[in-house]
């Protein structure tokens, strides 16, 4: 007996149920941050170049084998790059000098602790792994979709009232969105997040 194919009701649940932003914050920032606060409960130092780089990597290498993804192991260039983006971003947004002016603050001047350039780079990761999450739930979920189970989808999604507005694209324009999946999927999480955060300011409670 031939299997099932699940129904876009189902799937799409399922997809909300996985990029739920709640759940993002449960399984990445909260398990990054206690390993952060792990990592900060003992001693670290840098007076120099050397000692702040091979800080910052180990401290990259340990929480991401405690708290990012699938646990694995960075190598130290691996480690090591991904703590220079993170410094870059949080020091230096408008440019590529992040990392050198953490440097200096903490090394040359010693205006900041090793701890707030560790923490900048927690919150750097904390901004990069949605992202790679996201694209990993689409790949394994929905590239694998037959070209008919995505238009279905996409309809499903239109299907929703919060998307009522968009009610009048059913069903010939459906296939032109299911090119578009994953910015339609985050859209319609971002409403449904929306309502969420605005339901309690608006509906009393009982």
């Amino acid at each position: 007996m031939p299997r099932s194919e699940p129904r876009p009701e189902v799937t799409l649940d399922f997809l909300v149920s996985l990029l739920d932003p709640e759940r993002l914050r449960r399984e990445i920032d909260a398990p990054l941050d206690a390993a952060t606060q792990a990592f900060l409960a003992r001693s670290h130092r840098a007076r120099s170049t050397p000692e702040f780089n091979r800080a910052i990597t180990r401290f990259v290498r340990t929480i991401h084998a405690r708290a990012v993804g699938f646990r694995r192991v960075l190598s130290t260039a691996e480690a090591y790059a991904i703590a220079v983006d993170a410094l870059d971003r949080a020091y230096d947004p408008a440019g590529s000098h992040g990392y050198l002016l953490a440097l200096v603050v903490v090394v040359k001047d010693g205006q900041e602790p090793l701890e707030s350039v560790l923490l900048a780079i927690t919150d750097g990761i904390k901004q990069t792994e949605p992202d790679k999450y996201r694209s990993w739930v689409y790949v394994w979920h929905v590239q694998a979709m037959t070209w008919a189970q995505k238009c279905a989808l996409a309809a499903e999604v239109l299907r929703h009232p919060l998307q009522a507005a968009y009610a009048h694209l059913l069903p010939s324009d459906a296939a032109m969105l299911a090119t578009r999946l994953p910015e339609l999927i985050d859209a319609h999480i971002k409403s449904l997040a929306a309502l969420r955060e605005l339901l309690p300011s608006i509906v009393p409670r009982p």
